[in-house]
């Protein structure tokens, strides 16, 4: 007798924990997962017509414009027990342009207001590890320059810190500010004409 998929991936007796997993490599964004967001300005979203193109987030507008994709408030993700990884890259993030792709609870992440976040923000020098425990936002360099390549990102959230990856080697581990409460996937590029992309983004609890 075959075992079930679910099987073969779970111990015996045991109930898999959340997870979410999008490749984003259909020719529209699923809108039955994402919401898009235009905050202070009206942003593009689209599907990169390229091979493994993914997809990709510009601000038309000038000044703070800010676009960003979410779940809408549906936080399945623990605060204090979950990984994300993705595959990103801020394609044109310049002056004083952010990129940021990773869990939140609210929209507008670069704002830095009242929110619990987890994940890797780019700016146009470097790639930082960033979170908020709802009061503080506060943000720690990975010490890798930020390009325009395809990055791997991985956040972990274990309860007492926040340990970043940058390509599976460069790890940053922090430990102040962290998430007091569950999350959601988001990506939110900020500024005028900055654009950031993405092709594979997964999140699961621990």
């Amino acid at each position: 007798m075959t075992d079930s998929i679910y099987d073969q991936l779970n111990a015996y007796g045991t109930v898999a924990k959340q997870r979410f997993v999008e490749t984003f490599s259909g020719g529209v964004l699923d809108t039955d997962r994402w919401e898009t967001e235009n905050n202070y300005s009206t942003n593009t979203f689209q599907m990169v017509d390229e091979v493994d193109g993914g997809f990709k987030i510009l601000n038309n507008a000038s000044g703070s414009a800010d676009g960003q994709i979410w779940f809408n408030g549906k936080d399945q993700f623990a605060h204090n027990g979950s990984v994300c990884i993705t595959v990103a890259k801020a394609h044109t993030i310049t002056g004083g342009g952010e990129m940021y792709i990773g869990l939140t609870n609210n929209t507008w992440v670069a704002s830095g207001s009242v929110k619990s976040t987890a994940g890797i923000r780019a700016t146009a020098s470097a790639f930082f590890v960033q979170t908020n425990d709802q009061t503080t936002n506060t943000s720690t360099t990975t010490g890798v320059s930020k390009d325009t390549d395809w990055h791997t990102f991985r956040t972990e959230l274990n309860g007492s810190s926040c340990v970043g990856t940058v390509d599976g080697t460069a790890t940053t581990t922090k430990t102040s500010n962290m998430p007091i409460s569950a999350m959601e996937p988001s990506m939110e590029i900020y500024d005028n004409a900055q654009e950031g992309r993405v092709r594979y983004f997964e999140v699961y609890n621990t």
